[in-house]
């Protein structure tokens, strides 16, 4: 059976018989076993194919890049063999921003439209992230910084040597998140489903409400402008 894996594309259980492959892009710090279970809770139709990030997991020896548009161009030479069947992205905050950032340049340069983007926990690319960024604070400040986003597993930020060989990639990851920069885009084609959680400072919720009970549309309803489906 023919394979799509290589070292940036996952297939933990190859579905030759899949109508549709989930590509799935992890949040900072993280990699693709982040998805490891995904597979067996997805319907059958669907192949999960986790994307693995350099810098981390089997990758740790290669550089993490610190900016997505050179990240997008080497992944997406990794993809185009596995777009050979309808496909979807789904990415979470930083992961969100990759899979949106690709999704535009696959159909922007090759006419290659996902069937969804499914971005979880991030404003929309043309919002700022409502914080000030934290990539490049002096070390104490920015494990201090770290834990006050609670992303960050409490062990992990108190073993101080796994935390000397996380902080490149962490930083790194940060900056691909906090540093990116918008440039006006055509709006995708294809549905962008986002999901926001109600105790996310970055990212909540859709449509909220304030403390009066008006209806407030919140940063996350930006994604809507990113594209012309109306599914």
């Amino acid at each position: 059976m023919a394979t799509i894996a290589n070292r940036w594309i996952l297939q933990p259980k190859p579905n030759p018989q899949a109508t549709l492959r989930l590509f799935c892009f992890p949040f900072a710090g993280r990699g693709a076993q982040s998805f490891r279970a995904w597979p067996e809770a997805l319907p059958s139709a669907v192949e999960v194919c986790p994307v693995q990030l350099p810098g981390r997991e089997g990758r740790m020896k290669e550089p993490p890049f610190p900016s997505v548009s050179p990240l997008v161009d080497a992944l997406t030479a990794a993809i185009l063999p596995a777009l050979d069947k309808p496909f979807a992205f789904f990415g979470h905050s930083m992961g969100a921003l990759i899979a949106f950032e690709l999704a535009w340049k696959l159909a922007g340069e090759y006419k290659l439209t996902p069937e969804c983007v499914f971005a979880s926990a991030r404003v929309a690319p043309s919002v700022t992230i409502p914080r000030a960024p934290i990539n490049k604070l002096p070390q104490a400040d920015f494990l201090q910084a770290l834990r006050g986003l609670n992303g960050t597993p409490k062990e992990v930020l108190d073993d101080a040597a796994l935390m000397e060989l996380m902080t490149p990639l962490l930083r790194a990851d940060l900056a691909v998140h906090e540093d990116y920069v918008y440039a006006d885009k055509a709006p995708l084609e294809c549905p962008i489903v986002a999901f926001g959680g109600l105790q996310d400072s970055e990212a909540g919720r859709m449509v909220s409400m304030r403390g009066s009970g008006t209806p407030r549309v919140s940063s996350s309803c930006a994604w809507c402008r990113a594209t012309t489906s109306s599914s």
